[in-house]
């Protein structure tokens, strides 16, 4: 019970079985599963014994390290950057590798992991697709799909003829 410890987090026995703890110390204790006289998230006032809510953000250190620790009452969530998850183990927000956990992601070509997200490589003569996730067939760009496409940036304004003149007589049919 005691394996999988939490580095870096330090706790006396009462807080660390009323929050995140199964066991504790050395030799290893198991924690009771409901906590006394208070349930789970929660500790006796030494004052008044009335049970109070832990803020476990701030009495448990290193808890959601590489994220933000957001006390709740009777609990605690992790909101974790992009790219990255809360373990169960470590209580820490860590790197999600995309390439192994979803399913056809980089379809065609080779996906490699990078801190928060992923990347795709795509063989020769393919393209990525607009959201990065799989790669394309080869690109369809001839000199007539490219000038209908300027065509229609015209018609909605959105390139100016006379400052793209160069630009778009690029694409002339040959």
């Amino acid at each position: 019970m005691c394996q999988g410890q939490l580095s870096g987090v330090v706790c006396t026995k009462t807080l660390c079985c009323a929050t995140i703890g199964r066991a504790w110390g050395h030799p290893c204790e198991t924690c009771p599963a409901q906590p006394h006289p208070c349930r789970r998230g929660f500790i006796p006032n030494i004052r008044t014994g009335a049970c109070q809510d832990v803020d476990e953000c701030q009495a448990i250190p290193g808890l959601c390290q590489g994220g933000t620790c957001i006390n709740n009452v009777g609990s605690y969530d992790c909101k974790c950057p992009a790219g990255h998850q809360k373990t169960e183990l470590t209580q820490k927000c860590e790197d999600v590798d995309e390439c192994e956990t979803q399913l056809r992601i980089c379809d065609g070509g080779e996906c490699t992991n990078t801190v928060g997200s992923y990347s795709c490589s795509c063989p020769p003569g393919f393209f990525a697709s607009t959201d990065g996730s799989r790669c394309l067939g080869e690109c369809p760009c001839t000199a007539e799909n490219v000038m209908d496409f300027v065509i229609l940036l015209l018609i909605l304004n959105l390139i100016d003829y006379s400052e793209d003149v160069n630009f778009v007589s690029s694409f002339k049919k040959t």
